[in-house]
């Protein structure tokens, strides 16, 4: 899987791929996840990352704070967003 997401990294240039909801890009985190904990996290960490980021996500203000509730349900928090959501987060509130 490493090997695999290296290739990736070096075949796929960065203006191609799609802007990452998180600061951890999704190829970062679960290869970081993969050399911690072997294939089985590894596949773990691509299969959150993957019901995560997908298309669906929303903004939602609630008690004056503005939230990113993401595809699976789940909220991220400010300080996993990647820095242009952060800004976007800023502006919203």
């Amino acid at each position: 899987m490493l090997a695999s997401i290296r290739l990736y990294w070096l075949g796929c240039p960065p203006a191609w791929r799609r802007q990452c909801l998180f600061e951890e890009s999704c190829s970062r985190y679960v290869y970081r996840q993969t050399s911690l904990g072997g294939l089985r996290l590894g596949l773990r960490a691509l299969r959150a990352r993957y019901q995560q980021g997908r298309p669906g996500y929303f903004l939602e203000v609630r008690s004056g704070r503005v939230r990113l509730r993401l595809r699976d349900g789940s909220v991220m928090r400010y300080e996993e967003a990647a820095h242009w959501l952060r800004a976007r987060l800023r502006y919203v509130s």
